[in-house]
């Protein structure tokens, strides 16, 4: 059995005496990062790995062993741009912290995503000497973005598709009522829809130009209608809608109108 050896990496800081305290604080730095849920990795100045933490093997598959004196990009997965390692690197040797998310790839070929913060590490002269990588696996929420992306671009299609839909019936509708002007235009017939609970009138354009009148000229109302009604047949009106009414059953009468011209017209008027 191979004996497990402890990875370090000494990172040059100012010449001082540590002392026992210091030592301490040392050890506990050490454990935190041991320990931590973030991967950690220390590269130096060229970008050959100095130290990994036991995160990062549990996520990647590849031993301290094997990761130690390799470059990071033992990860590489294909999916980011050759200008987009450029840039990161550009950025932290000029001693700026990169900030930004990896597509990577385990050991076994599995895709990860990664949220990571690069930063440089100086020595006393102020020369970049490591490079120390934390890195958070948002594969996870990576997937739900996807499927959330996904879930709306199905639903804007849905959306797209039904207003397809609904445009073409509205230009078929239009034409069928077009077509039904025009019908009624040759007939001389017109129809009209009476809705009692708002005391509001719909009347075809046949209708209109059958009582002579213009729609702003007109109240499209039941008592604006009965106004059109020749004032000795006005009753004879109100009966049979009143009776229609309390029956429920169709009506069908003959009538005199007064257009506002005061030509007297008889029209043909039936409703259910």
């Amino acid at each position: 059995m191979a004996e497990k050896k402890d990875t370090a990496v000494q990172v040059p800081t100012a010449k001082r005496e540590l002392g026992e305290a210091g030592s301490v604080e040392i050890r506990k730095l050490h454990m935190a990062v041991e320990h931590s849920p973030a991967t950690v990795v220390i590269t130096d100045a060229e970008g050959s790995i100095q130290y990994v933490n036991p995160k990062f093997t549990e996520l990647t598959g590849y031993s301290a062993e094997e990761a130690l004196g390799k470059k990071p990009n033992i990860l590489k997965s294909g999916k980011h741009l050759p200008d987009f390692y450029r840039r990161m690197w550009e950025t932290i040797k000029q001693g700026k912290e990169w900030r930004g998310e990896f597509c990577n790839l385990k050991k076994n070929g599995d895709l990860y995503w990664e949220a990571a913060s690069i930063s440089p590490v100086r020595d006393e002269g102020g020369n970049i000497t490591h490079f120390v990588a934390v890195k958070e696996d948002i594969t996870q929420r990576k997937m739900d973005e996807e499927e959330l992306r996904l879930m709306r671009d199905e639903l804007e299609k849905r959306v797209a598709e039904r207003t397809e839909e609904l445009t073409g019936a509205v230009r078929q509708l239009r034409g069928s009522e077009s077509s039904l002007a025009e019908a009624q235009r040759i007939a001389h017939l017109g129809n009209w829809d009476l809705d009692l609970r708002a005391n509001s009138l719909y009347w075809s354009d046949e209708i209109y130009r059958i009582f002579g009148l213009k729609p702003r000229e007109f109240g499209a109302t039941y008592e604006a209608f009965l106004n059109t009604v020749h004032p000795d047949d006005r009753e004879h009106v109100k009966g049979a809608v009143n009776r229609a009414l309390r029956a429920n059953e169709p009506y069908s009468i003959d009538h005199r109108i007064v257009l506002p011209d005061g030509t007297v017209r008889v029209v043909h008027e039936q409703a259910e």
